[in-house]
């Protein structure tokens, strides 16, 4: 879906997310994303992103925490930064009643709307500790939590355009927003090369909400469900 909306304004001004003149997060660069290009590395900051691999269904991956008729899409990754390493698999499936009551309790409004889900769970703590959950009407419209440990940020589609005030139809990027009081502490576009904002005072912005970021750059685009 990325490369459809990178095409349609090629001979124009690169398509740009909006971002509020009141978001405090440090923006950084992306570098090295190159669609379905193999053994591509992404960065940003000083993360890293390699070894994404993208599969046709769930066979022969087990850490997600669905079952493999469930799965439609996966995607899976290791994001680093300084000494820490995670390994994440991503999948995009059909949201059923089951599926919405197994996953209700992170948050998310569980509707018979929500027809497509993206689950991200870190490959070493099946969901534990991290786990990245999108849910709507289709995989431009999907909206979800962070849950990282007992804590939840809010992720937010965006698909307002830098210029103007024109929208979208498609998610231009994602917002991580605090539940507490809905304060942004970290956005990515998802759109042509990619851009990130962080938050470095959050403790969780050293890791966790980065590996998100991740995510949504190499993994969100490629696993649109069938169906």
């Amino acid at each position: 879906m990325f490369a459809t909306l990178a095409v349609f304004f090629s001979a124009c001004t690169p398509v740009h997310m909006f971002v509020p003149p009141e978001v405090t997060p440090t923006y950084v660069p992306v570098a090295g994303r190159q669609g379905w290009q193999v053994g591509q590395t992404i960065t940003f900051a000083d993360v890293t992103v390699d070894r994404i691999e993208r599969y046709g269904s769930a066979e022969g991956f087990s850490f997600v925490g669905l079952g493999t008729t469930e799965a439609q899409k996966v995607c899976s990754f290791d994001v680093r930064r300084g000494e820490r390493m995670a390994r994440i698999g991503c999948v995009s499936t059909l949201a059923t009643i089951d599926f919405q009551q197994r996953f209700g309790g992170l948050g998310v409004t569980s509707t018979l709307e929500s027809k497509h889900a993206y689950v991200c769970e870190r490959a070493d703590d099946g969901g534990r500790g991290w786990r990245l959950l999108l849910m709507g009407a289709d995989a431009e419209h999907s909206s979800g939590v962070l849950e990282i440990g007992d804590t939840r940020y809010e992720v937010v589609d965006q698909h307002k355009m830098e210029v103007g005030s024109v929208v979208s139809f498609q998610a231009l990027g994602y917002s991580f927003r605090q539940s507490a009081d809905g304060k942004v502490v970290g956005l990515v576009e998802t759109v042509n090369d990619g851009r990130v904002w962080m938050d470095e005072s959050l403790d969780h912005a050293r890791f966790a909400i980065p590996a998100a970021a991740a995510a949504l750059l190499s993994c969100s685009g490629a696993e649109k469900p069938e169906g």
